[in-house]
């Protein structure tokens, strides 16, 4: 029992003494959209965040991070000269939670591979929903996207990502795709692309 304690203790000590943390900094353009029943059009937002990368190997490591992340969609309908319109804009709070792999070009340069959970929670953001007739607009309403009979705050699924790391720049493209209705009503599910540039610390 003992010496199974110690060879965990030294196991994990030898972790702890190989491992290391690097910081970086992100900023993108967000393509996103719902997936489910009903055609929607996508929509473009910013995500912006930092991220802590947290290495057991020469090769792999842990990636996280916490950022925010503009999502959403647009719906429109046109009948009979009558067109109804909806743009909805949903800001999370994000923490990707994800295990990656590096592969090495040279010492500068190399592609990191990464795929993981994402934890989300909505923190703002309004919906403009909005009839018109013939060009004339005569209803419009906004109100805010999330809370009591609207969406959930709560969202979750899983992202993918691939990096381009050359010297202390970052270039990456990741997609997300979600795994919870946005609401009890809206079998829909958010779906997100993005393309960011970055710079690691």
């Amino acid at each position: 029992m003992k010496r199974n304690i110690l060879v965990s203790l030294w196991m994990i000590c030898s972790v702890a003494a190989f491992s290391q943390v690097t910081w970086n900094a992100k900023l993108g353009i967000n393509i996103s959209n719902w997936m489910g029943e009903g055609a929607t059009d996508a929509k473009t937002g910013l995500k912006i965040g930092v991220g802590a990368e947290h290495a057991f190997q020469q090769d792999w490591s842990l990636v996280s991070g916490l950022c925010i992340s503009q999502k959403g969609t647009k719906i429109s309908s046109i009948n009979t000269g009558e067109k109804l319109s909806l743009k909805c804009n949903q800001f999370y709070l994000e923490l990707p939670v994800m295990g990656a792999y590096r592969f090495f070009f040279s010492d500068d340069l190399s592609l990191q591979l990464a795929a993981g959970p994402y934890f989300a929670c909505g923190i703002g953001g309004k919906s403009t929903y909005q009839e018109s007739e013939y060009g004339d607009i005569y209803t419009q309403e906004k109100y805010k996207t999330f809370g009591k009979d609207a969406f959930r705050r709560f969202d979750m699924g899983l992202g993918i990502g691939v990096t381009l790391e050359w010297n202390h720049y970052l270039f990456g493209v990741e997609t997300q795709f979600g795994f919870i209705d946005l609401n009890e009503y809206i079998e829909q599910k958010n779906i997100s692309s993005a393309i960011t540039v970055g710079y690691k610390f």
